[in-house]
C-alpha cells in the first residue's frame, strides 16, 4: 500500500478487522485496492470501505447497486478521506488530492499492478494490446468532428489538456448514467448476484453538449460525434442513435437471441451479463447473444430488430468469440459467455478480458476481426 494512502486510512476500521477477514475468506480471486495483489492489512482499512456488505446476496434484493467509496457519502461514512488529503495534498487547487494528476490519484487503487485492473492485464498475460483509450497522452478524438467525421482535438481535464479518467467518469457518482449490467467480473463469489452499476460514467463526458442518461450509442457519440448515423455523414456503417430513432436501442435494451442454442428468435434484454447461473436475477442477460442478428425467411430481420440499426457496442466491445450465423442467416448459434476469473487469468474464458473501453486485444475495440465480424449480421450464403 502506498504511503499516502496509508496515512489517509490509518485508524479507519480496526474494529472491523475480524469482519474483513471473514469477507476475505469468501473471495476466490480478490482484487484489492492499492496494489491489487490480494493483500491489504485489515488494521489499516476495513474491507467494507471499498467492498460494501450489501453485495446482492439475496435473490429477492432489488436491482440496485453500490459503488464502494464512490457513493453513499454521509456525515458518518468517511469516504472522502479515501481519495482526498486535506492537509497533505500534492495536487494544487481545491481538489486536495495526494497525487499530481487525476490518473495517478485513480491509480492509487486502480493501478493494475501485477496485471490486474482495467489497464495492464492484457500485456501481463503476454498479449499485445490492440486498442486503448490513452490517458494523459492525447487529446485527439477519432471521428469527433460532427461535420466531417474526421478527428477532433478537444481540451480535456488531464495533464496537458489530454484525456483523463474523469473526462468519462465522475468519481463521486453524481450526474451519471442509469445503472446497467456489464461483462466485467472482478471477484468470483458464489452467493453474489449480478448487479447494476453506472460504472461512474458521466451523462455528459467532457466534450459532450447534452446529457445522455443511458449507456449506448448516444453515449459513445457524445465524443465521437461524427460516427453517429443521421448526422449527415454518409460513409459510416449505420448505427442506432437518437438521430435515427426516437426510441433507440441502448446497451441495456436491445434485441437478443432468445437462447445460446441455435435459434432465429429474439427477445428484448441487456447485452451484459456473463454469469449464466444468474439469468433469472436480471431477465434476459445477454452474454454473447447480442452480437448475432438472424434473418427471417422473407429476408427481413426479426420483428424486434426491424427499424433498428446495431448500437456501437454490438461491434465495439471486449474481444470475444460471439458465435456463428448460419449461411442462410435463418439461425444464429451464440457462443456461451463464461468468465471464471478476473483480469484474464483463464485463457478459455469468453470474453477473457473485460476491460472495454479502456483496452482490448483487438484493434479498434472490435469484438471480432475481419470477415468474422461482418458475417455476424451478413450471412455468407446471401452476399451479393
Amino acid at each position: 500500500m502506498r504511503e499516502t494512502a496509508r496515512q489517509a486510512l490509518i485508524g479507519r476500521a480496526p474494529a472491523l478487522a475480524a469482519a474483513c477477514l471473514v469477507f476475505v475468506s469468501l473471495l476466490a480471486a480478490p482484487a484489492w485496492a492499492y496494489n491489487e495483489s490480494g493483500t491489504v492489512d485489515p488494521a489499516l482499512i476495513a474491507c467494507t470501505a471499498c467492498h460494501p456488505t450489501n453485495l446482492r446476496t439475496g435473490a429477492s434484493l432489488p436491482n440496485a447497486y453500490t459503488l464502494g467509496p464512490h457513493s453513499d457519502y454521509s456525515t458518518v461514512s468517511g469516504n472522502c478521506g479515501i481519495c482526498h488529503a486535506v492537509h497533505k495534498a500534492v495536487r494544487t487547487g481545491i481538489i486536495l488530492m495526494p497525487k499530481q494528476t487525476i490518473k495517478a490519484n485513480c491509480e492509487v487503487c486502480h493501478d493494475g499492478t501485477g496485471g490486474q485492473g482495467v489497464y495492464g492485464s492484457i500485456a501481463a498475460r503476454g498479449l499485445a494490446v490492440g486498442a486503448q483509450h490513452r490517458i494523459d497522452t492525447t487529446n485527439a478524438v477519432p471521428g469527433g468532428d460532427a461535420a466531417t467525421g474526421g478527428t477532433a482535438y478537444v481540451t480535456f481535464t488531464g495533464a496537458g489538456g489530454n484525456l483523463s479518467c474523469d473526462d468519462c467518469h465522475n468519481p463521486h457518482n453524481g450526474g451519471t448514467v442509469a445503472g446497467f449490467q456489464g461483462d466485467r467480473q472482478r471477484v468470483q463469489v458464489t452467493n453474489i448476484k449480478p448487479y447494476l452499476s453506472s460504472k461512474l460514467l458521466k451523462r455528459r463526458p467532457t466534450s459532450a453538449t447534452t446529457d445522455t442518461t443511458t449507456y449506448g450509442s448516444d453515449w459513445c457519440g457524445a465524443c465521437h460525434k461524427g460516427r453517429l448515423s443521421g448526422g449527415g455523414m454518409p460513409n459510416n456503417h449505420p448505427v442506432e442513435s437518437k438521430l435515427t430513432n426516437a426510441a433507440p436501442f441502448y446497451y441495456g435494451n436491445v434485441a437478443l437471441l432468445s437462447t445460446d442454442a441455435p435459434t432465429g428468435s429474439t427477445v428484448m434484454g441487456g447485452m451484459g451479463g456473463i454469469q449464466r447461473l444468474y439469468t433469472g436475477f436480471l431477465p434476459n442477460n445477454g452474454g454473447n447473444r447480442g452480437y448475432l442478428m438472424p434473418l427471417q425467411a422473407n429476408g427481413l430481420r426479426t420483428p424486434l430488430q426491424q427499424g433498428h440499426y446495431p448500437i456501437c457496442e454490438q461491434c465495439h466491445e471486449d474481444s470475444r468469440n460471439v458465435g456463428t450465423l448460419s449461411a442462410d442467416g435463418l439461425t444464429a448459434d451464440a457462443a456461451a459467455s463464461v468468465v471464471t476469473s478476473a483480469d484474464g487469468r483463464v485463457a478459455s474464458d469468453d470474453p477473457r478480458f473485460q476491460n472495454f473501453p479502456h483496452e482490448t486485444e483487438n484493434a479498434r475495440f472490435l469484438v471480432e476481426t475481419g470477415d468474422d465480424l461482418c458475417t455476424n449480421c451478413h450471412p455468407t450464403g446471401i452476399l451479393p
